[in-house]
């Protein structure tokens, strides 16, 4: 969460939910991201960070199981975003990356974002929208495409009950953590793998067409599912 805001987003603010049953919690100063503060706001979730600090008694969680407390996390957080605004009624959202963070060269992206525009797609762009801007056009979406990223937090966190992530995914860069997320959540996870081109990638359209037809026609990908079980762990 230091580095990259999916995971801040992901991990230190559910971490921070669970802190809050047991005592005030704490964190490292560091400099805030930029959508930091809305989400703080939104959330109800006031970063408490030091430079120096002792603590006479101190509580380390280790958080990384994707259980049913961590759910509930989720499932409280993104009720809280999606409350933010009205919802929407597009056919999904398409986040852009930008050129924030490690370099995800789509060549094709214009022509990624006009067939997803064409499809009922909106396009949102968190280099230049604020928190509330963005929430307001995705809140409760059925679909998020996204590149893989920390950008795509904005979509998956505010998007509707059971619908479907679509990651495009670099053919050098190829990066699943994010569907610990959907199967603990009850989301729909989908991705593309591009083909290597110059200092990038490009992303087939026919191959991306077929896919959302197949989401569409799924209907695990527009009713709301229920989050993939767990074995058991013996005491």
């Amino acid at each position: 969460g230091n580095t990259d805001c999916g995971h801040f987003m992901r991990d230190d603010l559910t971490l921070q939910l669970a802190a809050a049953e047991l005592a005030p919690s704490a964190m490292n100063a560091r400099a805030a991201y930029e959508h930091e503060p809305d989400y703080r706001r939104i959330l109800g979730l006031p970063a408490n960070a030091f430079v120096h600090a002792h603590f006479r008694e101190l509580i380390v969680l280790d958080d990384v199981g994707q259980n049913r407390f961590k759910r509930e996390r989720y499932q409280a957080m993104r009720a809280r975003i999606r409350r933010a605004a009205p919802a929407t009624t597009v056919a999904g959202v398409y986040v852009r990356r930008g050129r924030t963070g490690a370099a995800r060269r789509l060549h094709n992206e214009d022509a990624v974002e006009a067939l997803l525009v064409r499809c009922g797609f909106v396009v949102v762009d968190p280099a230049v929208m604020s928190v509330d801007a963005m929430i307001a056009k995705m809140a409760d979406a059925p679909v998020v495409v996204s590149l893989e990223g920390s950008q795509a937090a904005h979509g998956y966190f505010a998007m509707a009950d059971g619908g479907a992530v679509v990651v495009l995914q670099p053919p050098f860069r190829f990066n699943n953590v994010i569907k610990d997320f959907t199967d603990c959540v009850g989301l729909t996870y989908a991705f593309v793998v591009g083909r290597p081109a110059a200092d990038g990638f490009v992303v087939d359209l026919d191959g991306l067409t077929r896919l959302l037809a197949l989401l569409s026609s799924d209907k695990r990908a527009t009713e709301p599912r229920s989050p993939v079980p767990r074995p058991s762990l013996p005491a």
